[in-house]
């Protein structure tokens, strides 16, 4: 029975194909075939050139499905990049290779964020936070992580970079665009933008090179914020 050999169906969610085959092909006897928890019927006299169709298309069907879940799973809702979870996978893929060419992490801040939350709400707070998004998107390359960590807080990772430079001018332009948006708008609350980056050519696991640009962040921010500062792993 159909029950029976859902039973099979994996714990990761992967699910065995079931077809149908009888001599209808009534419109009836294919729904109820479906509501039986079959995905798809044949008639019979069997096909193969039908039944490879059938079946080519359940597996299509079933990788688009699970390519969404996974997308889902990886995007920060609100803004359509990466979340924290995934930008960490991703990073860790690439950072883990036996020989690891140039690239740079940045993070990047939202200086003064809170006053506009707290002074004009919280739906002026996502708009600042949507359009800072569109800035970093508009700047980086399609093959460039770009993910969010949660409130005001965005990941960039540059893989395969040819120099240094490239990285620090990126980062700088991060900085013009967020003052050239924000700056007049909110002219009380002076919100602009620190990055910390951080630049690696070694295996490294993700975790230490986050605490590394999170320290150049830091320097960033204690030495009066809308700057970048840049450091080197050894």
């Amino acid at each position: 029975s159909t029950m029976s050999i859902r039973g099979l169906d994996r714990d990761d969610g992967k699910r065995i194909p079931i077809i149908a085959m009888s001599a209808s092909n009534f419109a009836d006897d294919i729904n109820a075939s479906i509501i039986a928890g079959m995905n798809d019927h044949v008639a019979k006299p069997l096909n193969y050139d039908t039944l490879n169709n059938s079946i080519e298309k359940w597996f299509n069907g079933e990788y688009a499905s699970r390519k969404q879940l996974e997308l889902k799973a990886e995007t920060d809702i609100f803004t359509n990049v990466l979340n924290k979870v995934a930008t960490f996978e991703r990073m860790h893929k690439f950072l883990m290779q036996d020989e690891v060419p140039l690239s740079a992490m940045m993070i990047v801040d939202l200086d003064n964020f809170k006053k506009v939350n707290d002074r004009l709400g919280h739906k002026e707070g996502d708009q600042v936070i949507k359009e800072t998004t569109k800035v970093l998107k508009d700047l980086f390359r399609n093959n460039d992580i770009i993910g969010r960590f949660g409130g005001d807080e965005f990941i960039i990772f540059m893989k395969n970079i040819s120099s240094e430079s490239i990285a620090i001018e990126r980062a700088n332009k991060i900085i013009s665009n967020i003052a050239k948006k924000f700056v007049n708008r909110y002219v009380d609350i002076k919100l602009t933008a620190s990055v910390g980056l951080a630049f690696v050519d070694k295996k490294i696991s993700e975790e230490e090179l986050f605490d590394i640009a999170d320290h150049s962040l830091y320097k960033a921010k204690n030495s009066g914020k809308n700057q970048i500062f840049y450091t080197k792993v050894e």
